[in-house]
């Protein structure tokens, strides 16, 4: 509204509709892709901000491999308990 009111200033628009989301992110910048102790028969992808779409194929495979009882090699990498820092690196 600022920006039109900068560009028209002679007349006083009013706003008819507001939208507003949220942007959240994991502290590594990676997403969460796996199952949870509590919940063993469930899988998740949970992808935040922009790498929904980009961890979505891979989301797929790590999934698909556990359902066919094998391991991806990424996996460890996007696990809930994964050890983390802001790269996605291991720390230690």
């Amino acid at each position: 509204m600022k920006k039109l009111r900068d560009l028209i200033p002679h007349i006083e628009p009013e706003m008819a509709y507001a939208w507003a989301g949220t942007f959240g992110e994991t502290e590594d910048g990676l997403a969460y892709i796996g199952s949870v102790a509590e919940q063993p028969r469930s899988h998740f992808a949970l992808g935040f901000g922009g790498n929904g779409i980009t961890y979505s194929i891979l989301a797929a495979e790590i999934i698909r491999d556990a359902l066919l009882g094998k391991t991806h090699e990424y996996a460890d990498l996007f696990s809930f308990d994964r050890k983390q820092n802001r790269h996605g690196n291991d720390p230690q």
